[in-house]
């Protein structure tokens, strides 16, 4: 069988005879050429912890087994809830968690060992555990997204929300309201992600002095309606990225002024502007440049103010 396994594989084992998969020599032949044939064998021997620990120990040397196929979902109950053969198994397959036994799944240490591997699997833990500090906070050092598993006190955390958003800004999404209102806490989780302005608290995202801070161009994105039409805010913006235009309302689109800061230093702006400016500047001569046309329209309302 030793040839059949090294040509073919050790999930071969799943076409051989009952006899064979029963036979621990056969099947620890087909395990060291691929780890993942124990889901084949016989259940006697999947039951029998010494496989286990076997298997445990090849993939650990090969890192071979899929990521999808978990030893304790083919293996006994004791053995489920045998403390050391999880921790080995969550170490090497974090969501094995899921097949661990009631116990352990309320165990700090096994659980640990699997949210530092991934912190996700921490869906499988006891609730006691996912209200856990020391676990939330290890979880989040390596994911921030985990926020969304924790409890609601935990989400509400000073510490484990900063440590999240540092890893991942976007999870700021999933702290508390009191928390998306830490200026703080928003602008660190603008500095790895800048779309996470979109979640901070309306207060925020309202706040001309706030917003100043933040990285306008993501931020603009995401300002409240007010502050968008805010005029000082406007020429900041379009002082530096014209094609904001867009993201600005009709009375800004619509206003010579604003519309010819943005198109200074990109002209493809213009097409954001309102129709009746582009209307007007289609009227005046091709041979003028877009700044030259903007100059020509200053002139003309200077005209026409002084006649009234």
């Amino acid at each position: 069988m030793l040839m059949v396994f090294r040509i073919f594989g050790g999930r071969f084992l799943r076409f051989a005879s009952e006899r064979l998969r029963d036979c621990r020599e056969v099947v620890s032949e087909a395990m060291r050429c691929g780890p993942s044939s124990f889901i084949f064998a016989s259940k006697r021997l999947r039951y029998t912890k010494s496989v286990v620990e076997e298997c445990l120990g090849i993939r650990y040397r090969l890192d071979s087994l899929h990521k999808d196929e978990y030893i304790l979902a083919y293996t006994s109950e004791q053995i489920c809830d045998d403390k050391s053969v999880v921790i080995a198994c969550v170490t090497k397959n974090p969501k094995d968690l899921q097949y661990a036994s009631d116990r352990l799944k309320d165990d700090k240490d096994v659980v640990m060992a699997a949210a530092s591997k991934d912190p996700r699997s921490l869906n499988f833990a006891s609730p006691r555990l996912r209200g856990d500090y020391d676990v939330a906070i290890l979880a989040a050092s390596y994911n921030g997204e985990v926020l969304c598993i924790l409890s609601p006190e935990l989400r509400n955390n000073r510490d484990i929300v900063k440590t999240a958003v540092r890893k991942i800004g976007i999870s700021l999404r999933h702290a508390s309201e009191e928390l998306r209102d830490d200026e703080e806490i928003v602008y660190l989780s603008m500095k790895t992600h800048m779309n996470a302005f979109a979640y901070a608290s309306d207060r925020i995202r309202s706040s001309k002095e706030i917003f100043l801070k933040f990285d306008k161009e993501h931020a603009i994105k995401y300002a409240s309606a007010n502050l968008l039409e805010d005029h000082d805010v406007a020429r900041m913006v379009l002082g530096r990225c014209g094609y904001l235009l867009y993201h600005f309302p009709e009375a800004i689109r619509d206003c010579e002024e604003f519309v010819e800061l943005a198109t200074r230093y990109d002209e493809s702006a213009l097409k954001f502007s309102s129709e009746r400016i582009r209307e007007k500047l289609n009227k005046l001569s091709e041979d003028l440049t877009l700044g030259e046309k903007f100059g020509q329209l200053k002139t003309l309302s200077r005209a026409k103010s002084g006649r009234m």
